[in-house]
C-alpha cells in the first residue's frame, strides 16, 4: 500500500488514524522544504520517529537535559561513527548514561518528533509498506490515537498561547519586577529558559538551543510573561526585518531603486551606494539577504562608510529602504 499527497495538521491525525486501524506496517514519510520527519509504524503502532532538526536527535536531546556534556557527545559521536554502532549503545558502554535513561530519552525523541509534526502548517507525505529494519536501535510504542488525542489538545492550548506569543520571532527580556512584587519561585525549565533570555534570541532560536519542543517553549514563556518575569523586548531579530525588508521592495522596480539612492544623496562612486545596489539585487529570499548583507558589511569598514550609514538610518525617509539599511548597520557598526 503507498499514500502520499499535501497534509495540513489536522490531516495528518487522520492518516496516523487510518494507518493505525489498518494495522500498517511501513513508514510515514513526511516532508517541508528541508525538513523531513519519518514515522515508523508496525501493526499499527508507532515504534520510532526521528526528524532532519539536530535538536529532535538523542545526544542533543541528552546535553541540552544535562545529562552529558558536550565534549563527552562529540566524542561519542565519533566513536558512534567509527565502530558504527548506534549513539545510545556507545553512551552506555561508557557508562555515561544507563539503559533505563537511554529508553527514557529514545521515547521522548519519538514524543517530539511527532509532536511537532502537529505544528507544521503545510507538507508533503508519503506512506509505504515496508519490512521494518531497526537493527541495533531502541524502539519504543506509541499508539497513534493517544498522540492524536494529545496533539489535538496541544494545538487547542497553543491557540490561547500564541494570542500572547504570536510568532517566533519575537525577541523577550527580563522585565526587572515581579508580579505583586513578590519573589516568584521558578521551577528548572523556566530558569533554563531564562538563560537564554539575552534580549537578543528570539523564540524560535530559543526553542533550538533550549532543545525543548514548540510546545514546551510557548508554554513556559506564556507563564513567565503572565508572572511579570519578562517582557516583549523592542529589540526586532535579524530574520523578522529581513522579512520584513523583502515584503517593503515587493514592488520596487530598478528606476524606483536610483531615485531612492539619489534621494538619500549616494553619489553613484559610492561604496555605500554599490552596496545597497548588489543587497537589493540578492533579496530573493530571508536567508540570500542576510548573507548578502554580511558579505557587504566586510566591504564597508572604513569610519566613513560607517559614520554614512549612522546617518542613513537615522535619517532615511524612504520607507522600502529602511530596515535594509537598518540591517547593514547592525554588521557595520564597531561593536
Amino acid at each position: 500500500m503507498t499514500l502520499k499527497g499535501n497534509f495540513d495538521s489536522f490531516y495528518i491525525a487522520t492518516i496516523l488514524q487510518l494507518l493505525s486501524n489498518d494495522r500498517k506496517t511501513g513508514i510515514l514519510r513526511i516532508t517541508d522544504g528541508d525538513k523531513e520527519i519519518q514515522v515508523f509504524l508496525k501493526e499499527g503502532t508507532i515504534i520510532y520517529a526521528m526528524g532532519s532538526n539536530s535538536k529532535d536527535q538523542l545526544g542533543y536531546l541528552l546535553k541540552t537535559n544535562g545529562r552529558i556534556s558536550e565534549e563527552q557527545l562529540q566524542e561519542c559521536l565519533r566513536i558512534s561513527k567509527e565502530k558504527k554502532q548506534a549513539l545510545g549503545k556507545v553512551l552506555v558502554e561508557k557508562q555515561l548514561i544507563t539503559m533505563a535513561e537511554l529508553k527514557k530519552f529514545i521515547q521522548k525523541q519519538a514524543e517530539n518528533v511527532v509532536f511537532n509534526l502537529f505544528s507544521w502548517d503545510q507538507g508533503d507525505f508519503e506512506y509505504k509498506d515496508t519490512k521494518l529494519s531497526l537493527k541495533g536501535l531502541q524502539i519504543v510504542r506509541l499508539n497513534p490515537m493517544q498522540v492524536v488525542l494529545e496533539a489535538t489538545r496541544r494545538i487547542d492550548e497553543m491557540s490561547t498561547l500564541k494570542k500572547l506569543i504570536p510568532n517566533d520571532r519575537i525577541i523577550f527580556r527580563l522585565s526587572g519586577k515581579t508580579e505583586n512584587k513578590e519573589e516568584i519561585v521558578l521551577n528548572e525549565d523556566e530558569w533554563r529558559l531564562l538563560s537564554l533570555l539575552d534580549g537578543s534570541r528570539n523564540v524560535r532560536q530559543i526553542i533550538i538551543e533550549s532543545g525543548y519542543d514548540d510546545f514546551q517553549v510557548y508554554k513556559i514563556l506564556y507563564s513567565l510573561v503572565l508572572s511579570g518575569r519578562i517582557e516583549k523586548s523592542m529589540a526586532i531579530s535579524p530574520q523578522a526585518r529581513a522579512e520584513a525588508a523583502l515584503v517593503q521592495i515587493d514592488d520596487v522596480d530598478s528606476k524606483m531603486l536610483r531615485e531612492g539612492l539619489d534621494s538619500l544623496g549616494l553619489p553613484r562612486s559610492s561604496a555605500v551606494r554599490h552596496a545597497l545596489t548588489r543587497i537589493f539585487r540578492d533579496c530573493v529570499g530571508t536567508d540570500e539577504l542576510l548573507n548578502t548583507v554580511v558579505q557587504e558589511a566586510e566591504k564597508l569598514n572604513g569610519p566613513e562608510d560607517q559614520s554614512l550609514i549612522t546617518t542613513l538610518k537615522e535619517e532615511n525617509k524612504i520607507p522600502f529602504m529602511h530596515d535594509i539599511i537598518h540591517l547593514l548597520w547592525e554588521k557595520t557598526e564597531p561593536s
